[in-house]
């Protein structure tokens, strides 16, 4: 939520001034004093539930937010976003063992089914709040798992992000052989199962992290000083 009024507020002319923006930093200051609450180690009992709903309800029926002190913000030309990993882990076993109801193999048309009956099963019986359920309607996209060879554009954009870096931070060129790219495709690949997060973080784990410790642990020649 603080993000998305972030980037609302980045979006208002500058020649409008403070007033525009004020109802808007006042409903930011309340999403960040809700983060804190619910990084609290006791937070409030449904307190992000309440709010979630509250916000769905003035945003989808009125298509605007009010502010404590009656100062509206419209949103007739906004699209807003939420998402959720619900149905890609569920309570399995009576210790409460976690299992993954979907799997990278599966067809699309399976996982969307499969996801779609959990965030029904979610909505109208764990929480037992249909009146939720019933904001979205249909209007749900269910996002399939990363395939080939989608997940090789990502890591070599991911590789580009990080030879830039190399050359505008330390004057260093990148470079690459193929069997080593192909070694890290094959490593990314095994962590489609976390999404773009496992690519970035199988790529992380064999190759930055250890260029981070060469470059603390490694003496690296000085430049000579001119006379």
């Amino acid at each position: 939520m603080r993000e998305m009024l972030q980037s609302v507020l980045e979006q208002i002319p500058q020649e409008l001034g403070a007033e525009a923006a004020a109802p808007l930093l006042r409903l930011q200051q309340q999403a960040r004093e809700l983060d804190e609450r619910m990084a609290s180690p006791a937070p409030p009992p449904d307190i992000m539930l309440q709010t979630f709903h509250t916000t769905v309800q003035w945003t989808l029926d009125d298509g605007r937010l009010t502010d404590g002190k009656g100062e509206t913000v419209y949103f007739s030309e906004a699209i807003i976003i939420f998402t959720s990993n619900l149905g890609t882990l569920v309570a399995a076993g009576e210790e409460g063992a976690r299992r993954q109801p979907v799997a990278p193999e599966m067809s699309y048309a399976r996982l969307r089914e499969v996801i779609l009956e959990a965030i029904r099963q979610h909505f109208n019986l764990e929480l037992g709040r249909p009146e939720i359920l019933n904001r979205f309607g249909d209007n749900f996209v269910v996002f399939d798992f990363i395939h080939p060879p989608v997940d090789e554009q990502i890591l070599d954009h991911l590789l580009q992000q990080l030879a830039t870096s190399l050359l505008e931070q330390h004057k260093l060129l990148l470079r690459l052989p193929e069997p080593v790219r192909e070694q890290l495709v094959a490593l990314g690949r095994s962590h489609l199962g976390h999404g773009g997060r496992g690519i970035r973080n199988s790529l992380e784990a064999a190759l930055v992290n250890p260029w981070r410790v060469l470059c603390l642990t490694r003496p690296w020649p000085q430049a000579p000083r001119s006379g």
